[in-house]
């Protein structure tokens, strides 16, 4: 029985293939990570009872792929807006309102 023969190209093409696969898989986690932890210290009100209405939305199918769930309307602490929005792409945004 022969072996099959491969030239160092072709193990050069499958190893970077590889390591592309395996970071946008680690940024992918990263991400959710960060939904996570940015819901858990700075998401006031998830607005629940609000979700049922409303145009549907989807978060983007990269995170969808591995399980995250879409969020439509977040009401952020006061002065995370931004951040928010770049969590969340697929949600509306509210800042709290902090009276004085």
């Amino acid at each position: 029985m022969k072996l099959p023969r491969y030239s160092l190209r072709t193990l050069f093409v499958l190893v970077t293939l590889a390591g592309v696969i395996c970071a946008w898989v680690t940024y992918q986690r990263h991400w959710i990570r960060q939904r996570h932890d940015f819901f858990d210290r700075y998401v006031v009100n998830r607005a629940d009872e609000v979700e049922k209405w409303g145009v549907p939305t989807k978060c983007p199918w990269s995170l969808r792929l591995f399980g995250e769930v879409e969020h439509r309307y977040i009401v952020a602490s006061k002065g995370h807006a931004a951040e928010a929005e770049r969590l969340f792409p697929e949600a509306t945004i509210f800042e709290e309102y902090v009276s004085q």
